[in-house]
């Protein structure tokens, strides 16, 4: 009996998890690795944030890039540089955190350090 209700608990608290996760718009952001890169990039508007989770400005981005993922349509791609070091050398990525902004598979914009949302936004316009 007991086992049951810790399973039902867990399932009820799995859903709320996800449920946030849906409002938050973490589930659209998407983790990038060296394999998946090219092809997330390829088509459509796409923000790359490089990121590592040692950097306080990076921490600052995370709610803000959430945001726009949960409220754009907008492709909103993380890539970890402690993670694939050498991508980040490969798209000459030296300080973090830097965004590319791609549109259908070529960069259009680079962007270096934390900016407020209303700010990405308008950047981000320009380019649908």
């Amino acid at each position: 009996m007991k086992k049951n209700i810790v399973l039902s608990l867990l399932l009820v608290f799995s859903l709320a998890v996800v449920a946030q996760d849906n409002q938050t718009g973490e589930n659209k952001i998407v983790t990038l690795t060296s394999k998946s890169y090219e092809q997330e990039t390829l088509k459509g508007l796409v923000l790359v944030d490089y990121w590592a989770v040692w950097c306080g400005p990076c921490r600052k981005m995370e709610p803000i890039l959430k945001q726009i993922a949960a409220e754009t349509d907008v492709k909103v791609g993380k890539l970890n540089v402690d993670d694939y070091k050498a991508v980040a050398r490969a798209k000459d990525v030296s300080t973090i955190p830097t965004m590319i902004i791609y549109k259908d598979g070529k960069e259009v914009q680079r962007l270096v350090g934390v900016y407020a949302k209303d700010e990405l936004l308008k950047v981000l316009n320009n380019y649908k």
